[in-house]
C-alpha cells in the first residue's frame, strides 16, 4: 500500500514539476520577447484597460491560447497587443 501511494506522489510531483517548467519557459519567453513570441500559442498577459470589467480587473493576469478568428463566436473573450498611444506594445 506505501508503495502504490509513494508512486501516486511521485508521478504527482512529477507533473506538477514539468506544470512549472512549462510556465516558466512561457513566461521567460514571453518577457525577453516583449510579448511577441509564444510558445504552443499561449501567452500570459495583464490587464490594462477597464474593457473587461467587471469579469477581469485591471492588473489581472490572464493566460490565452492562440485560435483562427473563424473559431471565434459572441461572447468570446479576446486579447491583443496594443499599437497605438498608452497601449503600445502592452
Amino acid at each position: 500500500m506505501l508503495k502504490i501511494l509513494g508512486g501516486i506522489w511521485n508521478t504527482i510531483k512529477t507533473i506538477i514539476t514539468i506544470v512549472l517548467i512549462a510556465l516558466l519557459a512561457i513566461i521567460l519567453t514571453q518577457r525577453f520577447s516583449n510579448n511577441n513570441m509564444s510558445i504552443a500559442g499561449i501567452r500570459i498577459f495583464t490587464v490594462v484597460s477597464p474593457s473587461m470589467i467587471p469579469k477581469y480587473m485591471i492588473g489581472d493576469t490572464i493566460i490565452t491560447k492562440s485560435i483562427s478568428p473563424d473559431k471565434l463566436k459572441i461572447g468570446d473573450d479576446i486579447t491583443y497587443i496594443g499599437a497605438e498611444e498608452t497601449f503600445k506594445d502592452r
